[in-house]
């Protein structure tokens, strides 16, 4: 079973010892360079919408058949984690107005067609190719506005994440994952708890040549990328860098001050925070993978 996949997501692309090293992904793209001295951030400096430019030597010449010419990838400049950042944020708020706006135009169409008299099968048919448009056109906007970020890992990175990636498997094949909550109202002896799926995924309006851990922890959801730990939440997404994330795992049995008992034969803990704000504890029914990954999360600090 592979640990971690590097997918190749469009025609330029090239792999070395099965890592991605180029990928273009669309007018909004990132580079992301982890090696053992830290990330390297990198942003395209080809404006937004504007077309690919190809090379001299491969443009065809006026009354040849020669294959289209092949696009350069966009140039890239150095950027920074805070650009990146705002870069994602400004693709998570973004809302699909252009498929709202076609949905509402082609309902008050539908409305008006009935009201002149329109057949039930023409309407029908309508309403039909209608919604086929509208989703069409919303998925094309979001894919638009998204954000494409592409990471490349030195050979101790890789290693470092594909240990992480390992252990959160391990993690949700073990058994139920939980989020803890706050405390009761009962004394605060026992936490709110609400079962979690945890899964390799990665956040709204972004694509990306990798999938990376998610976990749910109530109103944010945590994605732990390459670099860092990215908290999304209902109106913005902030990141939390792995030197700055204190990471506790164990058995619960052990850490009588968490108050979560250990009941239900789900004596596994991880506990996450940081100085920004980041509180969240996972139940789990592994210990030892529990701990893997709070292993991997400290060697990627």
């Amino acid at each position: 079973m592979a640990l971690v996949r590097f997918r190749r997501i469009a025609a330029f692309g090239n792999h070395t010892n099965g890592v991605v090293t180029q990928a273009t992904l669309g007018p909004h793209r990132a580079a992301v360079h982890v090696a053992r001295g830290g990330p390297l951030y990198r942003a395209s400096a080809q404006a937004r919408g504007a077309p690919p430019r190809a090379t001299p030597s491969s443009r065809a010449r006026r009354g040849t058949s020669r294959p289209a010419p092949r696009p350069e990838p966009p140039a890239m400049h150095d950027s920074s984690a805070d650009a990146l950042l705002r870069a994602l944020n400004r693709a998570y708020k973004r809302r699909p107005v252009l498929g709202i706006v076609l949905g509402a135009i082609l309902a008050l169409a539908l409305v008006e067609g009935l009201a002149l008299g329109a057949g039930v099968a023409a309407t029908v048919l309508f309403g039909s190719l209608a919604l086929v448009a509208v989703v069409i056109v919303g998925r094309r906007e979001v894919e638009h506005y998204s954000e494409a970020v592409e990471y490349v890992l030195d050979d101790h990175v890789t290693h470092a994440y594909r240990r992480l990636v390992a252990g959160f498997n391990r993690l949700r094949a073990a058994g139920p994952v939980w989020h803890l909550g706050r405390r009761t109202a009962d004394g605060g002896r026992r936490r709110r708890r609400r079962l979690i799926v945890p899964q390799l995924a990665l956040p709204p309006r972004v694509r990306c040549n990798i999938r990376v851990p998610a976990l749910r922890a109530g109103r944010q959801t945590l994605y732990f990328f390459p670099d860092r730990l990215l908290v999304y939440e209902p109106q913005m997404a902030w990141g939390v860098a792995y030197r700055d994330l204190k990471v506790k795992a164990g058995d619960v049995r052990d850490v009588a001050e968490l108050g979560i008992g250990s009941a239900d034969g789900a004596n596994g803990f991880l506990a996450l925070a940081s100085d920004s704000g980041l509180s969240a504890l996972f139940r789990c029914a592994d210990a030892k993978s529990a701990n893997e990954v709070a292993a991997a999360l400290e060697a990627l600090a």
